[in-house]
C-alpha cells in the first residue's frame, strides 16, 4: 500500500477515532503526506475543519500537519476560505506555551507567503508575539510588504520591531520592515553604530540600512522633530562623516543593483540639501561616485534625477560651484540630455535645474541642443533661456502664465535679464518683440506689487519710460502697493520718477499715499529733487488728482515752496497755468501770484509770465 492509500484510510479512520489511538493514527497520518498530489487531494476534502477540530487534544500535532498542508498558494486560499479568519487566528492568542506560538505563526508565516492577505485583521492576533524570540512574526509582516499591502497603522509596530535591532546583527527582513513602518526612528538611533557596523554585509542590508539612514536624516531636515534632539545631533553627525559617506558612495561603483542605486542616492539627496551636508561632501570621494554613474547606461530615469539634484544641491557651495563649472558642467549635462535622450518629466526637469544653478549668460553656445528643444511648456526649460540673455521670442509670454508665490522670486530674476536684452535691440529687431517687452513689463511689476527686486525694477521702468496698464493693477490693494513701495528705500529721484508714471493710471493717480509722499519730500537743498517734484505736480494736475489737491489746499504751500527755487520759474509758471485753467485761484492767491510774475517780467521767462498775468487779470 503507498503513501497516497494510507493517508486516505488514516484520513477516513481519525474522522471516526476518539481516545488514546487518535495521537498514534494522527502522526501516522502525518508522516503519510508526502505529496503534493494527495495534500491537494486531501485539502479539496475540507480536511482544514476536520484537523482544526483536534486542536483542544493535540494542540502540537494539529498545527504540525496544518503546516504541511500549506503547500502552495492553493491550499492556502483554501485555508483562508474554510477556517482561517474565523477559527484557527482566535486561537493563537489563549496561548501560552512558546513552541505552539511558534507553530501558530509558521503557519500564519506560509499562509501569508503563499497569498494576498489582510494585514488589519491579522496583525491584532500576532501584535503580542512580535518578538525577537519569534522571528516568525518578522516574516509574516515581510509577507505582507511583498505584496505591497499598505500596513494601517506601521507607528504602532514601530517599537516592536525595533526591538529586533537590538540583537546587533538584525536580518534584511528586519530591516526592511523596520525602514517600511519608520516613524520616529528611536530604536534605529541607539544602535546606529550597529547599523553602521553591518552596512557592508549585503545588497540588501546596504538598501535598508542606507534606507532608514535616509529617513534619519528626512526627521532631522524636517521642520518637526519626532525624537530626542540630542540623540538625533549626534545620530546626524555620524551619518554625516567622511567614513560613513564614502562607504555609502563606494557602493555605487560596483552595483547593478538599481533599487540600491536609488536608496543611495536619496541619502545623498537629503545630505546636499543641509549646508553641513554640502561641507562633509566635500570632505569626502561621494560627488566622484555619484557623478560617475552618470556614465552607466543601466541606471534609471529617477537615478538621473536624484543626481542632477544632488548637483544643483551642491551650486549652493562656491567651491563646488566653481568646481563644476571648470568641469564644463553645462556643456557635460547638456551632452547628457541628448545622449540618453532624457524625456521623462521629473528626470528633464531635474537636469534643467543643473543647468539653471550653474550656466552664465555666455553659455548660451553650449545650449544649442536644450534651445532647440523649444520646451515653451516647462518653466525651467523658460528660465534657463530667459538667463542666457540672448532675445528668443515666446520666452516672457508663456513664463507668465507660470507666475505665482512660489515660483516668483525665479521667473522675475531671470525676467531682469531678459528685458534687458530686450530693450537693448535695435529698433526694427524691437518690433518683433513687443508683446515680450509687454509680458516682461508685467511680470516685473507683480514683481513690485509682492515686494521683490522693488528698486531695481523701478529704475528699470523710470529708465526706459514704461507706461503702466490698468490691468496689471485693476486687482490689487493700492494702499498695500504703495506701502510696499515706501518701505523699499528706493533713492528719492527714482521714487518721484516712478510715482510720475503711475499717474498716467486712473486707478492710481488719485490715492493720496501717492500726492501725499511727493508732497512730504523737503529736500530743499537738491534742486535735481526739486524739478523732478515740480514736474511731478504738473502732471498730477492734468488728472483727477487735481480734486484731491484742491480739497487739501495744497496750491499756497506748492507755490511757496517751489517760488523759492529760481531754477523752477519756468516750470512754476507752466504749473500755476495749467492749475489755474482747471480751478481757478482765488483773489487773496492770485494777489500773490501776480506779485511773483511782476518780478519776473525782465527776465527769459518774459512772455510766460505776461501770458499769464493777462489772463489772471481778466
Amino acid at each position: 500500500m503507498d503513501n497516497h492509500q494510507l493517508a486516505l484510510i488514516l484520513y477516513k479512520e481519525i474522522q471516526d477515532l476518539q481516545g488514546p489511538d487518535l495521537k498514534q493514527k494522527i502522526m501516522k497520518f502525518k508522516e503519510s503526506l508526502t505529496s503534493t498530489h494527495i495534500i491537494h487531494q486531501l485539502v479539496s476534502m475540507g480536511i482544514f475543519n476536520v484537523i482544526l477540530s483536534y486542536f483542544p487534544s493535540l494542540p502540537y500535532e494539529t498545527l504540525q500537519i496544518i503546516e504541511l498542508l500549506i503547500k502552495d498558494r492553493e491550499t492556502a486560499q483554501s485555508f483562508i476560505n474554510s477556517s482561517f479568519y474565523e477559527e484557527f487566528l482566535p486561537l493563537i492568542n489563549e496561548q501560552t506555551q512558546p513552541e505552539i506560538i511558534i507553530s501558530f505563526l509558521r503557519a500564519i508565516r506560509l499562509v501569508t507567503r503563499y497569498t494576498k492577505t489582510n494585514p488589519d485583521i491579522i496583525i491584532p492576533f500576532i501584535f503580542n508575539f512580535i518578538k525577537p524570540q519569534y522571528i516568525d512574526s518578522i516574516e509574516i509582516l515581510n509577507n505582507f510588504l511583498s505584496y505591497h499591502i499598505q500596513i494601517s497603522d506601521p507607528a504602532s509596530l514601530e517599537s516592536l520591531v525595533g526591538k529586533f535591532i537590538h540583537t546587533n546583527q538584525p536580518n534584511d527582513y528586519v530591516l526592511s520592515i523596520y525602514y517600511n513602518i519608520f516613524t520616529t526612528g528611536e530604536d534605529a538611533l541607539v544602535h546606529i553604530d550597529d547599523l553602521i557596523k553591518i552596512l557592508p554585509r549585503s545588497e540588501q542590508t546596504k538598501t535598508f540600512v542606507v534606507g532608514i539612514f535616509t529617513k534619519i536624516l528626512a526627521g532631522y531636515l524636517s521642520e518637526k522633530k519626532t525624537t530626542d534632539e540630542t540623540k538625533l545631533n549626534e545620530c546626524i553627525m555620524k551619518l554625516l562623516s567622511s567614513n560613513v559617506l564614502n562607504q555609502i558612495s563606494s557602493f555605487l561603483s560596483d552595483s547593478y543593483n538599481i533599487t540600491m542605486i536609488s536608496f543611495i542616492l536619496t541619502y545623498f539627496e537629503f545630505v546636499s540639501s543641509d549646508y553641513r551636508g554640502i561641507s562633509y561632501i566635500k570632505m569626502s570621494n561621494a560627488l566622484h561616485d555619484i557623478v560617475i554613474l552618470l556614465e552607466s547606461t543601466f541606471i534609471s530615469m529617477r537615478c538621473y534625477e536624484k543626481i542632477f539634484n544632488i548637483m544643483t544641491n551642491c551650486s549652493t557651495d562656491n567651491t563646488l560651484y566653481f568646481g563644476f563649472r571648470s568641469l564644463n558642467v553645462i556643456r557635460y549635462i547638456s551632452d547628457i540630455i541628448e545622449m540618453r535622450n532624457i524625456k521623462e518629466p521629473n528626470a528633464i526637469n531635474a537636469a534643467y535645474k543643473v543647468l539653471f544653478a550653474y550656466m552664465n549668460p555666455d553659455d548660451y553656445s553650449l545650449l544649442t541642443y536644450i534651445i532647440n528643444r523649444n520646451d515653451l511648456n516647462n518653466i525651467i526649460w523658460l528660465c534657463v533661456i530667459a538667463k542666457t540673455e540672448i532675445p528668443r521670442r515666446h520666452i516672457a509670454e508663456n513664463l507668465i502664465k507660470y507666475l505665482n508665490n512660489d515660483t516668483l522670486y525665479i521667473i522675475v530674476d531671470c525676467i531682469i535679464k531678459y528685458f534687458n536684452s530686450i530693450v537693448k535691440l535695435k529698433e526694427e529687431l524691437k518690433k518683433e518683440f513687443k508683446k515680450e517687452e509687454e509680458s516682461c513689463c508685467e511680470i516685473l511689476f507683480s514683481s513690485i506689487i509682492k515686494g521683490y527686486q522693488v528698486n531695481q525694477i523701478t529704475y528699470l521702468f523710470t529708465q526706459y519710460n514704461i507706461k503702466i496698464e490698468d490691468k496689471w493693477i485693476e486687482n490689487i490693494d493700492v494702499d498695500s502697493f504703495f506701502i510696499t513701495i515706501q518701505k523699499s528705500n528706493i533713492p528719492t529721484i527714482q521714487l518721484i520718477k516712478f510715482y510720475t508714471l503711475l499717474l498716467s493710471s486712473p486707478l492710481l493717480n488719485n490715492n493720496i499715499i501717492l500726492l501725499n509722499t511727493i508732497f512730504e519730500i523737503n529736500d530743499n537743498s537738491d534742486v535735481s529733487i526739486q524739478k523732478e517734484i515740480i514736474n511731478f505736480f504738473i502732471l498730477a494736475i492734468q488728472t483727477a488728482a487735481i480734486d484731491l489737491i484742491d480739497d487739501l489746499d495744497w496750491i499756497d504751500f506748492l507755490f511757496t515752496k517751489f517760488s523759492s527755487v529760481p531754477q523752477l520759474n519756468q516750470q512754476l509758471i507752466q504749473f500755476l497755468t495749467i492749475y489755474n485753467h482747471a480751478k481757478p485761484f482765488k483773489n487773496e492767491f492770485k494777489l500773490k501770484v501776480l506779485n511773483f510774475l511782476t518780478l519776473l517780467l525782465d527776465t527769459n521767462q518774459t512772455e510766460e509770465c505776461c501770458s499769464l498775468i493777462t489772463e489772471l487779470s481778466n
